[in-house]
């Protein structure tokens, strides 16, 4: 299965929410984000 992260799972990763950075790290391989996701966390 693969995932795409939205930008509010991203915010919260970025924030240091324990539950989503253990998801990411144990998924980070299959996941991504879209352009559009990465450009709404820049601002």
């Amino acid at each position: 299965m693969k995932y795409l992260l939205d930008s509010n799972i991203i915010i919260y990763y970025l924030n240091g929410d324990k539950k989503i950075y253990d998801f990411i790290e144990k998924n980070k391989a299959v996941s991504a984000i879209s352009l559009i996701t990465y450009y709404e966390v820049l601002n």
